[in-house]
């Protein structure tokens, strides 16, 4: 997973499928993206895994919405499955 999160960033900042968080550790909602992590301009950065196989529900909007001035970015990365 290093080439989708940014280089430098200390892998205690990564956060695999666990409720969306603010740099300082507010608790936002049951959201549960696939990887956040704090990047070293303090702000939360957001990675969604999509299998091409199956659709998903993408969220940019909302956690732009919830974080505001913490949201960093908001990537999405596509695989296939067999």
């Amino acid at each position: 997973m290093r080439g989708i999160i940014r280089k430098g960033v200390p892998e205690h900042n990564i956060r695999w499928n666990q409720a969306l968080v603010s740099p300082s550790g507010k608790h936002y909602t049951e959201l549960r993206p696939d990887i956040q992590y704090i990047g070293n301009d303090g702000r939360v950065h957001i990675v969604e895994i999509v299998n091409t196989n199956k659709p998903k529900v993408f969220r940019q909007e909302h956690i732009e919405r919830l974080l505001g001035e913490h949201f960093g970015s908001y990537v999405v990365k596509y695989v296939t499955s067999p």
